[in-house]
């Protein structure tokens, strides 16, 4: 979980083979979007017709529940309540937004969470910051919770299936 090292990665890419095509370019953001969704409890992301489907700790007694960032996470809800609904179904609990048109859509909705968190930060501790500190501040925070890894695949012409990460790890050995 290193955006260094994923950055490396593309730059690599492109290096290689040029202009990375967008579905790579997806892929990479799938991958930043899983490491910012378990920051906020999300064991299993779901984007389908239009709609992302967040399954949130399954364990209900988790610290999770008592955290500043299910906080966050229920305070978007309420403000974007018009496109966002919370449920529960077989002890599961699942946030739902709607319009999410792109894993790009999905990713700018934790990024927003995230950015808002490192805003907060700044302000509670008085210090004047640069969009890059935030940026930082972002990137440096680590979720104490512990929950199943989300995972994603790339299906390939043959259909084969590929696991990301271990294709992200094995390119950076």
């Amino acid at each position: 979980q290193n955006e260094r090292a994923l950055e490396e990665y593309k730059k690599r890419l492109t290096d290689r083979f040029g202009r990375i095509p967008d579905e790579a370019s997806d892929l990479m953001t799938m991958v930043r979007l899983r490491w910012l969704a378990q920051r906020y409890g999300v064991e299993r992301l779901i984007l389908k017709r239009g709609k992302m489907h967040a399954y949130l700790v399954s364990n209900q007694k988790s610290a999770f529940y008592e955290s500043k960032e299910f906080e966050e996470l229920i305070q978007y809800c309420m403000t974007n309540y018009k496109r966002c609904a919370l449920s529960e179904k077989d002890n599961k609990r699942i946030v739902q937004v709607s319009n999410i048109n792109s894993v790009d859509d999905a990713y700018n909705i934790f990024n927003e969470l995230s950015l808002k968190k490192a805003e907060l930060k700044i302000t509670e501790d008085n210090k004047n910051a640069e969009a890059d500190s935030v940026y930082k501040i972002q990137e440096e925070e680590k979720s104490p919770y512990k929950y199943e890894t989300l995972e994603y695949f790339i299906i390939d012409e043959n259909r084969q299936k590929y696991n990301i990460s271990d294709l992200i790890e094995k390119d950076n050995q």
